[in-house]
C-alpha cells in the first residue's frame, strides 16, 4: 500500500512540475511580449523590433496561431507608424487570416479596420461594410468604421452620403475635431460657405484635415493671408511627423536584427561545411580502398588468365606425341575453356539470382556487364563461341545442324553455352529466360530429342 500511495505521489509531482514548466512558458512569452509593446509605445523601435520578430519565429515554430497573430499586428502597427506601409499591410493580411481560421471576430474586426486604412479604397470599403454588418462590434470600432467609410465618401466624391455620416457622429455627441473638419469641407464641396464658417468659429486642434479646411476656407473668402498661415502650420505639423518616423530608426533596427542573424547563418554554414569536407574525406577513403582492392582482384585473375593461357599452350604442344596424348589433351583443354569463363559464370548467377538488387549490382564492375551484353547479343561474339565448340568437340555444332536442321534457335544456343561450360543460372541470364527451371527443361527435352537420332550419343556428350 505504501508502495502505491509513493508512485502516486510521483506521478502528482511530474504532472505538477509538467504544468508549471508549461505556465512558466508561456507567461515567459507574455512577458516579453508586453516588453516589446512598451518599448514600442515609447518609440524605442530598436528594442521592440527585433524582440518582436523572435516571438513571431517561436509561435510560428510551436504553430500557436494566436499568438503569431498578435506578433503579426504589433509589427504591422510598427511599420506603419515607421512609413513601411507596404509591409504594414503585409503583416495585417496574414494576422486577419489567422483570426479568421481562429474564429476570432472581435480581433478580425480590428484587423479589417486597419487593413482598410491602407488597401485601396474599393478593398477598404468593402472591409469596413463586413465590420458595420457585424452585429457584435463595440461601439468605439462601430464609430471608427463609420469615419472610414465617411471618409472613403468623400474621396470619390459622394457628398451627400458621407455628409450624413459626419452629421450622424456629431449629434450622437462621438465628434472630434477632425469630424467637423471634414464636414466643413464636404459643406464648402455644396457651395454652403456660411455653415462651413460657423464651423470654423468653433474649430480648434493641431490635425491636418483641419487646416486643410481652414486653407479651403479662407482662400474661398479671399483671407488669403489667413489660409497661408494655414498651409505653413500644415506644413510644419507633417515636417515634425515624419521627423518622428525618421527618429524610430526602423533601418537600424533591421539592419541589428540582419545582422545577428547573419553572424547565426555564418555559423551554421561553417558547421555544414566541416560536415561536407568530413563526408567527402570518408567518400574518398572508401574510394581509394575499394580501387586497391579492384587493381589486387585484377591483379590476381590476369594472373590465372596467364596460367590458363601457358597451360593451354603446353598442352597443345603435347597433342602431336601420340593418339592417346591427343585426346588427353583436348580433354585438358576443354577442361580450362571452362574454366576460363568460371568467373563469367559466377558474376552471370549472382545477376540472375538477384535481378532487383542495386547492392548485388553495383558489385558486378562495368566490364563484366560490357561481357555478358556481348555474349548475349553479340553476333560476332556468338560465331566466336560456335568456332570455339567446333574446335574442341570435334565438329560437334556442324553434326547438330546437319542431323537436326529444324532445331529452334534458343535450343541451339543452349546448346552453345553449354558445351562451353556455362551453368544454368548463366545460360538463363543470356537467354533472357525468367526461371533456371526452364533451362533444365528445356536440355533434357532437348538431349531426349538426340538421343532418338542416329549419332545422337555423340551430339549429347557436350551438353552432359
Amino acid at each position: 500500500m505504501q508502495k502505491i500511495l509513493l508512485i502516486f505521489l510521483s506521478l502528482v509531482v511530474v504532472i505538477s512540475s509538467a504544468c508549471g514548466n508549461s505556465s512558466t512558458n508561456q507567461s515567459a512569452w507574455e512577458v516579453k511580449f508586453e516588453a516589446a509593446h512598451a518599448a514600442l509605445d515609447s518609440g524605442n523601435v530598436a528594442a521592440a523590433f527585433p524582440a518582436l520578430m523572435e516571438l513571431r519565429e517561436q509561435a510560428l515554430k510551436e504553430n500557436d496561431e494566436r499568438r503569431s497573430a498578435r506578433a503579426d499586428m504589433m509589427l504591422s502597427a510598427m511599420y506603419e507608424d515607421c512609413g513601411g506601409n507596404e509591409s504594414a499591410l503585409t503583416l495585417a493580411r496574414e494576422a486577419a487570416k489567422k483570426y479568421e481560421e481562429l474564429g476570432d471576430s472581435a480581433e478580425l474586426t480590428e484587423v479589417r479596420l486597419r487593413i482598410a486604412s491602407m488597401t485601396d479604397e474599393s478593398e477598404g470599403r468593402r472591409l469596413v461594410m463586413q465590420v458595420l454588418g457585424s452585429d457584435s462590434v463595440p461601439e468605439v470600432t462601430r464609430l471608427v468604421a463609420l469615419r472610414r467609410l465617411a471618409y472613403s465618401y468623400y474621396k470619390d466624391g459622394e457628398i451627400a452620403r458621407a455628409t450624413e455620416i459626419y452629421q450622424g457622429i456629431i449629434a450622437a455627441g462621438k465628434d472630434f475635431p477632425e469630424d467637423w473638419a471634414y464636414l466643413g469641407m464636404l459643406l464648402l464641396a455644396e457651395g454652403r460657405v456660411d455653415e462651413a464658417l460657423e464651423i470654423d468659429g468653433r474649430l480648434q486642434g493641431n490635425f491636418p484635415a483641419v487646416y486643410k479646411f481652414k486653407t479651403e476656407l479662407y482662400k474661398r473668402l479671399g483671407r488669403y493671408e489667413e489660409a497661408i498661415d494655414a498651409i505653413e502650420k500644415m506644413d510644419a505639423f507633417k515636417s515634425g511627423y515624419y521627423s518622428d518616423i525618421h527618429d524610430r530608426n526602423l533601418i537600424g533596427a533591421l539592419a541589428g536584427y540582419y545582422e545577428t542573424n547573419r553572424q547565426l547563418r555564418e555559423k551554421e554554414l561553417y558547421h555544414t561545411r566541416m560536415i561536407l569536407w568530413l563526408v567527402v574525406v570518408s567518400v574518398v577513403s572508401v574510394a581509394i580502398a575499394l580501387a586497391l582492392l579492384f587493381g589486387r582482384y585484377r591483379r590476381r585473375k590476369n594472373e590465372v588468365v596467364e596460367a590458363n593461357v601457358r597451360a593451354v599452350s603446353e598442352l597443345q604442344e603435347a597433342c602431336s606425341a601420340s593418339e592417346n596424348e591427343c585426346n588427353a589433351a583436348r580433354e585438358s583443354v576443354r577442361r580450362l575453356l571452362r574454366e576460363r569463363y568460371k568467373v563469367l559464370d559466377e558474376v552471370c548467377l549472382i545477376a540472375w539470382g538477384s535481378p532487383d538488387d542495386k547492392v548485388a549490382r553495383r558489385a558486378i564492375s562495368k566490364k563484366m556487364n560490357e561481357l555478358i551484353e556481348t555474349l548475349a547479343s553479340d553476333k560476332g561474339e556468338f560465331a566466336r563461341l560456335e568456332a570455339m565448340v567446333n574446335e574442341h568437340y570435334a565438329g560437334a555444332l556442324d553434326s547438330l545442324k546437319a542431323a537436326f536442321p529444324n532445331v529452334k534457335d534458343v535450343d541451339y544456343r543452349l546448346y552453345v553455352y553449354t558445351a562451353l561450360g556455362f551453368s544454368a543460372g548463366a545460360v538463363a541470364l543470356l537467354l533472357g529466360i525468367d526461371k533456371v527451371s526452364i533451362v533444365y527443361d528445356r536440355k533434357r527435352r532437348l538431349k531426349a530429342r538426340l538421343l532418338r537420332l542416329p549419332a545422337g550419343a555423340g551430339l549429347v556428350e557436350p551438353i552432359s
